[in-house]
């Protein structure tokens, strides 16, 4: 089987990628665009946890499903712990810098 050349190259020959992920976010953000907010739920941002995220931090679309996200963002921090998932609902660019940084 073929390692993942992510797990073959070490942290800091991965940050002289150039991709967006590297210019725009931090280097403990790990963006993740969903086709849906449907399709993460608390298992995902439990798996995250448990995989050694330190926290999840999510930041819904335009016509993600408000109700949904926040039902399984209560039923996440339930069982996780309120301080390590968080909803980041904001629209702006300057509030999202802000928080990442």
């Amino acid at each position: 089987m073929t390692a993942s050349p992510l797990q073959a190259l070490p942290i800091e020959r991965l940050r002289e990628r150039t991709s967006t992920k590297w210019r725009a976010y931090p280097a403990d953000v790990l963006p993740l665009d969903l086709p849906s907010s449907g399709v993460f739920g608390h298992a995902e941002m439990l798996a995250a946890l448990a995989a050694g995220f330190a926290a999840v931090t999510l930041l819904p679309g335009p016509g993600s499903d408000r109700t949904a996200l926040e039902a399984q963002i209560t039923l996440a921090r339930a069982l996780a712990g309120a301080d390590r998932i968080d909803l980041l609902d904001t629209p702006d660019p300057e509030v999202l810098t802000a928080t990442l940084y």
